[in-house]
């Protein structure tokens, strides 16, 4: 998997847990202390958040961190890994 599909899979996740909280983008970065633009790029999959962001976003919908990271396993592929 490529980091773009890492990306797109989280921006999916955090829309989903946005949009059940009832929370606009506007909301969700004030609650995160964060910007509405920051966010909006990161649910449109155009950045990746880093760890204390992902941290923030949860605080924010007031839910787990690992909720909002997709599901995913590293398997190693001989000396590269990769996300499957």
């Amino acid at each position: 998997m490529q980091d773009r599909d890492v990306a797109a899979q989280f921006a999916a996740t955090l829309r989903e847990a946005r949009e059940r909280a009832g929370m606009s983008q506007e909301a969700l970065a004030a609650a995160a202390g964060l910007n509405r633009t920051a966010v909006g790029k990161v649910e449109r999959g155009e950045a990746q958040p880093k760890l204390a962001t992902v941290l923030r976003l949860a605080g924010g919908l007031g839910c787990d961190p690992c909720d909002l990271l997709p599901e995913m396993r590293w398997k190693r592929a001989s000396e590269a890994g990769r996300w499957e």
